[in-house]
């Protein structure tokens, strides 16, 4: 592996509407842009590019998915983007973006600040306060990741430092690794709908992460713990009588420590805001989907279906399940298609279908809408298989671009219904559409590389043969 190159940043600056990426390096820096690093650690290099999409809203996409876009994507409803493709930023605010990186990457800090303070006010006194108060936010993570640089000296032993938030009965907890006094990562762990106290969920955590196999074997010299927990010193027996080490846990109530903690905290603080403020989209998006789809059921679960093949050959299906809006990927599959010889799209959407849900009724596992990439031929496939397996509680659609093509923003979806002659086409800019979108080229992308990788490996055994 040692061929592959540390990872650096680029930043397109030769582009009209530059954007950041990693890229490994080999030999001499190309001129195709600006680059910073590398980074010998690929965690602190993806650390700070996370940093960058959290803090300043830069495009995402590759140049070609740039000119073709007609709408912004869904990183632009979660504010991720400032959707530069469809002229919703001016140009002079776009560079103002792509200079904060740069100094940024520089260790300009100061200056970045005070470019997202400036921003801040701006929008304030425009009475723009949802803008303005994006820009505190951002203010916020970024204070709290230069406190951490600013204390990274401060412990030479190996540390493990956590920090919880919690909000009526949901909660993140965030343990951060400093490792040789840097910090090399993150873990965040989501929890909804607990009861009981915090310290006693806390603890919980500390137990059942400490004690897992993939842990004992790294564990710190320090714990550092942002809050109580009922019985520190049973934990650290607990642990030392397990991994046969000695684990110093610290409660740290002033000094060094304690600003460790308190940057796991804001870290669990930026983490919870984040990721409820996407949940609460994907929730509103799903509440529009029964209504505007006139679906019977919440669709809570999604299952999408996506067929492919080559030349007729090497039949392959695939099934990606969606749950309250995000990917749900232990139920996702993949589909060898067993009787079908040639490329017979609907029998294979036959095939597969018969295969997921004779299990899924007797496990009582069922969807509550089903997704099939394609027309109205598929969609009577479909309701046949139901039909024949009498299963009534799933609410059934087909998602077609005119012309059968998977490239976004360029061409109108229809959505086919049982019963209905007409397709249902949503507006442009729908979340709805957003995501059901996002969910079929999910299939499409999962089927696609599972017919790539059996070609492949029917390559190599031909070769070999």
């Amino acid at each position: 592996k040692d061929d592959k190159g540390y990872i650096s940043l680029k930043i397109t600056t030769e582009h009209p509407w530059p954007m950041v990426s990693l890229v490994r390096l080999k030999g001499a820096t190309p001129r195709d842009g600006t680059y910073f690093g590398p980074y010998t650690s690929a965690t602190a290099a993806r650390q700070m590019f996370d940093l960058i999409g959290t803090c300043f809203p830069l495009r995402q996409c590759s140049d070609e998915e740039f000119a073709r876009r007609t709408r912004p994507c869904i990183l632009y409803q979660i504010k991720r983007c400032c959707a530069p493709c469809v002229g919703l930023v001016s140009r002079d605010e776009y560079q103002g973006y792509v200079q904060s990186v740069i100094a940024l990457l520089k260790g300009q800090s100061a200056a970045v600040l005070k470019f997202l303070t400036d921003e801040m006010n701006r929008a304030s006194e425009a009475l723009e306060f949802e803008k303005a108060g994006e820009f505190l936010e951002r203010i916020k993570l970024l204070e709290g990741i230069l406190e951490k640089q600013n204390v990274d000296a401060t412990t030479d032993r190996d540390t493990d430092v956590w920090g919880m938030h919690r909000e009526g009965s949901d909660v993140v907890v965030t343990k951060l690794l400093w490792r040789g006094s840097k910090l090399i990562g993150s873990h965040h762990f989501d929890f909804e709908k607990v009861g009981g106290e915090s310290d006693e969920l806390l603890e919980s955590v500390l137990v059942q992460h400490y004690l897992s196999a993939a842990t004992l074997s790294v564990i710190p010299s320090d714990i550092l713990l942002s809050r109580d927990i009922p019985d520190p010193q049973a934990l650290t027996d607990l642990i030392a009588d397990q991994c046969k080490k000695k684990v110093d846990l610290i409660i740290p109530v002033r000094g060094e420590k304690k600003k460790l903690c308190q940057i796991a905290q804001l870290n669990a603080e930026a983490t919870f805001k984040q990721r409820k403020d996407a949940a609460q989209i994907r929730e509103k998006a799903l509440i529009d989907m029964q209504e505007k789809l006139s679906l019977s059921r919440y669709p809570r679960v999604i299952d999408c279906f996506d067929n492919s093949h080559f030349g007729g050959t090497e039949l392959v299906s695939s099934c990606v399940t969606y749950m309250d809006g995000a990917k749900y990927k232990p139920a996702w599959r993949k589909y060898r298609i067993r009787s079908v010889e040639k490329g017979d799209d609907y029998a294979m959407m036959k095939e597969v279908l018969e295969r997921r849900y004779v299990k899924a009724k007797a496990e009582n596992n069922l969807p509550d809408l089903i997704v099939i990439d394609g027309g109205k031929g598929h969609l009577r496939v479909a309701a046949e298989v139901l039909k024949k397996l009498d299963i009534v509680s799933c609410d059934l659609i087909a998602i077609a671009k005119e012309g059968g093509r998977h490239d976004k923003g360029q061409t109108r979806e229809r959505i086919f219904k049982e019963g209905s002659s007409k397709p249902i086409v949503l507006d442009a800019h729908s979340s709805v559409l957003f995501l059901l979108q996002a969910i079929r080229d999910e299939a499409h992308r999962f089927v696609l590389a599972f017919q790539t990788a059996r070609r492949k490996k029917a390559s190599i055994t031909s070769r070999l043969d």
